[in-house]
C-alpha cells in the first residue's frame, strides 16, 4: 500500500494510526531510507494501466479525428467522454498512467475551444494551420486561455484530487497574471521581463514549500502535490535564473522574451558561473529534499562543464558525460548523509519545517 492509502485506510477505520505508523517504518527500514527522501510517485499502476491508457488514447484521439471537421462537435465529446471516463477509472480505480490520459485529452480539448475564441480577438490570427500562431495570440486572448485552463484544471483538481491537475492549474494561473501584466505593460523592458519570470518561479517555490512543510513524512497526497509543484518551479526559477546569467538566444526584446531560451555558456566566466549557481540549487534541493533545481539545471550544467573542460584540452564529449553523471550517482548514493550535515547547520525550529532525514515515524513533528 502506498502512503495515500494508508491514509485512506486510517481514515476509514480499517487500520489504526499506530499500525500504519509501523507499515511505514518496516517500509523505510525494507529500503534503508525514509519515505520521505524517495520522491515516489506513481506514473504506471501496472500493466492494465498501460493497456487502459493505451486504449483510451486511441479511442478518444479516433473520436477527435472522425469529427475535425466540426470542431466544437469534437471538443464537446472528448470533454464529456474524458470527464466520464475519469469518473471510473480515477476516482474509483485510481488508475495512474490512464488519469494522465484523461487528464491531458481534457485539458487539449478545452485548451482547443478556448483558443478557438481567443483567435476571434483583434490582434489574433486563426489558430488552425497558422504557423505563427501562438504568436499570432494576443495579450487578451492570452488571458482568455491562461485564466480558463486555470479554472477548468482547478475543478478537476476539485473533482478528481489529481496533484497533477492541482500543478496545472497553479501554473495556468501564474500565466493569467503575466498576461494581466503584458495588458497594463505592453512595452516592458527585457530585464524587467526576465527578473518577473524569476519572481514567478519563486512563487511557484513558495507554494510548493508549503505544501512540503504541511506533510514533512510525505505521507499523504500533499506530498504528491508538492512534488509536481516544485517540478514546476524548479524548471522555471532554474531556467529564468539563467536566462539572467547568460542571455537569451537570438536577443528578443520585449514580451518575446517569454519565449526564449538561455544562451548556452560561451566563456570560461560564464561556465563558472552557471557551476556556481549550479552548487547553490544543490544545496537548496539538498536542504528542502526535493532534486527538482537540481534536474532542470542539467541542461546547462553539462555544456559549462564541456566548456571548462576544453579550457583544460580535454574536450570529449564523453569525459563531460562521465564526469557529470558520477557527481550525480555520488551525490544521489550519500545523499541522506550530505544532507544531514547541512541540517545540521540550521535552527532547530527551521528543522522542523523541513523533511525528516531517520528512518522512524514514531515521534510526533516538533514544531517551534
Amino acid at each position: 500500500m502506498d502512503s495515500v492509502e494508508l491514509e485512506a485506510a486510517v481514515k476509514s477505520g480499517v487500520i489504526t494510526p499506530d499500525v500504519a505508523n509501523r507499515l511505514r517504518n518496516f517500509s523505510a527500514e525494507q529500503r534503508q531510507t525514509p519515505l520521505a527522501d524517495e520522491e515516489r510517485f506513481g506514473l504506471v499502476g501496472g500493466l492494465a494501466d498501460v493497456m487502459t491508457a493505451a486504449g483510451l488514447l486511441l479511442l478518444l484521439g479516433g473520436v477527435a479525428f472522425a469529427f475535425a471537421f466540426i470542431p466544437p462537435v469534437a471538443i464537446v465529446i472528448v470533454l464529456g467522454a474524458s470527464w466520464a471516463f475519469a469518473e471510473h477509472f480515477t476516482r474509483q480505480r485510481r488508475m495512474t498512467l490512464t488519469s494522465f490520459v484523461l487528464f491531458g485529452a481534457f485539458v487539449v480539448a478545452a485548451l482547443c475551444g478556448l483558443m478557438g475564441v481567443a483567435t476571434v480577438l483583434p490582434a489574433s490570427s486563426p489558430w488552425l494551420g497558422s504557423p505563427v500562431a501562438w504568436a499570432a495570440i494576443s495579450p487578451l486572448g492570452g488571458l482568455i486561455i491562461s485564466f480558463g485552463t486555470a479554472m477548468i484544471c482547478g475543478v478537476y483538481w476539485l473533482r478528481f484530487k489529481l496533484p497533477f491537475a492541482y500543478m496545472a492549474a497553479a501554473v495556468a494561473a501564474v500565466n493569467a497574471g503575466i498576461n494581466v501584466v503584458r495588458l497594463a505593460v505592453p512595452y516592458a523592458s527585457a530585464g524587467v521581463i526576465s527578473f518577473m519570470l524569476l519572481v514567478v518561479g519563486l512563487l511557484l517555490f513558495v507554494i510548493a514549500m508549503w505544501w512540503d512543510m504541511s506533510d514533512v513524512r510525505r505521507e499523504t497526497r500533499r506530498a504528491d502535490i508538492a512534488f509536481w509543484m516544485h517540478w514546476a518551479a524548479g524548471y522555471q526559477v532554474a531556467g529564468a535564473s539563467f536566462r539572467l546569467l547568460l542571455g537569451v538566444t537570438g536577443g528578443p526584446s520585449g514580451w518575446e522574451r517569454l519565449n526564449a531560451f538561455a544562451t548556452q555558456p560561451a566563456t570560461g566566466g560564464a561556465a563558472i558561473a552557471v557551476l556556481c549557481l549550479f552548487s547553490f540549487f544543490c544545496v537548496v534541493a539538498l536542504i528542502i529534499d526535493r532534486r527538482s533545481l537540481l534536474m532542470s539545471s542539467l541542461i546547462y550544467v553539462v555544456p559549462a562543464t564541456a566548456q571548462l573542460m576544453g579550457a583544460l584540452q580535454s574536450t570529449t564529449m564523453t569525459m563531460t558525460a562521465m564526469l557529470t553523471g558520477g557527481f550525480l550517482v555520488v551525490l544521489a548514493a550519500y545523499w541522506r548523509e550530505v544532507r544531514a550535515l547541512l541540517l545540521a547547520q540550521l535552527p532547530a525550529h527551521l528543522r522542523a519545517q523541513l523533511p525528516r532525514t531517520d528512518l522512524s515515524f514514531a515521534t510526533s513533528r516538533p514544531v517551534a
